[in-house]
C-alpha cells in the first residue's frame, strides 16, 4: 500500500486498513491539530491506488553467457508465457539486467549475485492480477513454462515473486 507520510487516526482504528486516496487536510485550520502543517491537500495519484506491482527474481542458468541469457529470456521465455498466459498483455513488463560487474557497494565485493534479473510485473489493478493467478494454475500451462524456464533459470523454476508496496516522498 502507497502512503506518503505516517498515518494520524484515532486509537479505535489502528487495525484498519488504509487507503490513502488524499494527502494532508482539507481544511488544515484546526488549532488542535496540527499534523500535517507542511503538506498542501490533494488527491493521491490514481497509478498508486490502484496499480500492482510485483517483482520476480531469478538466476541465469549456468553456461549461458549474460548476452545469452537475456536473449533467451527477452524473446523466447517472455513471448512463450504470454502466449500461454495471454493476460500478461494487460500489465508492463520491465526487466532489470544486473550488472554483476559493476557492484558498487560493498566496494570490493567478490562474491556472486544471488539473482541476474529483476522483473516488474505492474498490473493495473488487484482484479486483474488474481485474473493471471487463475490462469497460470493449469497444470498444462505450468508444465511447459516449468520446461522452459530449465533452458533460462538455473535450477528450473527458481522464481520468487514478491509484492512490493512504494512509498515515494515526493507524492
Amino acid at each position: 500500500m502507497h502512503y506518503s507520510r505516517n498515518m494520524v487516526r484515532p486509537p479505535d482504528e489502528a487495525n484498519n486498513v488504509l487507503l490513502q486516496v488524499t494527502v494532508g487536510c482539507s481544511y488544515n485550520k484546526c488549532s488542535f491539530f496540527n499534523s500535517y502543517p507542511d503538506d498542501k491537500f490533494r488527491v493521491s495519484p490514481l497509478k498508486h491506488i490502484e496499480e500492482i506491482k510485483y517483482l520476480t527474481f531469478a538466476k541465469a542458468k549456468k553456461g549461458l553467457s549474460k548476452e545469452e541469457f537475456e536473449d533467451y529470456y527477452n524473446n523466447k521465455h517472455i513471448p512463450l508465457c504470454i502466449e500461454l498466459v495471454p493476460i500478461l498483455k494487460k500489465c508492463t513488463i520491465r526487466r532489470n539486467y544486473l550488472q554483476a560487474d559493476q557492484v558498487i557497494f560493498p566496494p570490493n565485493f567478490s562474491g556472486e549475485l544471488e539473482y541476474d534479473v529483476v522483473t516488474e510485473s505492474i498490473w493495473p489493478d488487484q482484479e486483474t492480477f488474481n485474473e493471471f493467478i487463475a490462469s497460470t494454475a493449469s497444470a498444462e500451462v505450468q508444465a511447459k513454462i516449468a520446461a522452459d524456464e530449465v533452458n533460462v533459470f538455473e535450477g528450473g523454476t527458481k522464481v520468487v515473486m514478491v509484492k512490493v508496496d512504494e512509498n515515494n516522498p515526493e507524492d
